[in-house]
């Protein structure tokens, strides 16, 4: 968001699975960890300064979400998966492990530095990419349905509008794929490259 790096989410001592984003001031967000399991705290660090000073947690700990800018400034953090205490957390799935899916879209909004739960995904989903397309709907992309990961691995591809707060499902990708990379290419189309699925997907798609 115009020159500001945020990064929430995660897992684990080496800060694993998080994401990452670009925002509107020299300033680098990265997450602190709160046990092996998932982050809530982050700080920000300022790259003309150096300056490092904590910003507000999720209300939702996860890892291996997604998490984009849309084009009314505000952040979403979207899906992932969870372990330990589900106390409090409105959850879709359950799996051995205690793993559980983190179902609700949170928004951050960097000028009040508050978190909102905005919305429940459609179809909630660990090892997801979403990209926020030209016309603000945000395009939730592939990933796996068991909360355990791994597993459930699909195709799917579905929108939100932050404005409407609606979902609608669109053409599937040829491949179901989980733990890939997609990007807005400068043409409007959106570009999925990586992951894995079933034979190991690495092609690119679009």
């Amino acid at each position: 968001v115009g020159g500001t790096v945020y990064a929430v989410g995660g897992s684990g001592r080496e800060r694993g699975a998080g994401e990452t984003v670009l925002a509107s001031d020299p300033k680098l967000l990265s997450a602190h960890f709160t046990d092996a399991h998932g982050i809530r705290l982050a700080n920000s660090f300022e790259l003309v300064t150096g300056l490092s000073s904590l910003f507000p947690p999720m209300r939702f700990r996860r890892t291996q979400h997604a998490f984009v800018s849309g084009l009314n400034h505000q952040l979403y953090a979207l899906g992932g998966n969870f372990q330990g205490d589900m106390y409090g957390y409105p959850l879709h799935s359950v799996e051995f492990g205690k793993w559980y899916l983190n179902g609700i879209i949170e928004s951050y909004d960097p000028n009040t530095q508050k978190w909102t739960s905005v919305a429940r995904m459609r179809t909630p989903r660990v090892g997801l990419a979403a990209v926020t397309a030209m016309n603000g709907k945000i395009y939730v992309i592939g990933g796996a349905t068991r909360a355990s990961g791994g597993r459930g691995i699909t195709n799917l591809v579905e929108t939100f509008d932050p404005v409407t707060r609606k979902w609608e499902v669109k053409s599937p990708m040829p491949t179901p794929r989980w733990r890939h990379a997609a990007t807005l290419g400068k043409d409007g189309r959106i570009y999925v490259a990586g992951g894995r699925s079933e034979e190991h997907t690495s092609e690119l798609q679009s």
